[in-house]
């Protein structure tokens, strides 16, 4: 009867033991999710706020050279027309 005691206790001890390791990989797999998924967002915060201030640089330089272009186009008007040649010397590619 005590060998079987003892083979009960020893399986009982095992199985919380196991129940314990289970429970500790559970929470550390769910931490690191967290963990995870926070690493993310801020990644992707980061990466959203670098292109809006991009994309508004851009537009602030379009701006720019569309609110200078009725100057420079008035210097190359003669009888009231543009004339095409000047304009592509002047601001073309």
């Amino acid at each position: 009867m005590q060998p079987r005691r003892i083979r009960i206790a020893v399986l009982v001890v095992a199985a919380l033991l196991l129940l314990a390791l289970g429970s500790g990989t559970a929470l550390l797999l769910d931490r690191m999710h967290a963990t995870a998924e926070a690493a993310a967002r801020q990644t992707v915060q980061r990466i959203t706020r670098v292109a809006e201030s991009t994309v508004n640089r851009h537009f602030l330089a379009v701006d720019g050279m569309l609110a200078g272009l009725p100057a420079i186009l008035g210097q190359l008007v003669q009888n009231e027309q543009v004339e095409a040649s000047a304009a592509i010397a002047c601001c073309g590619s």
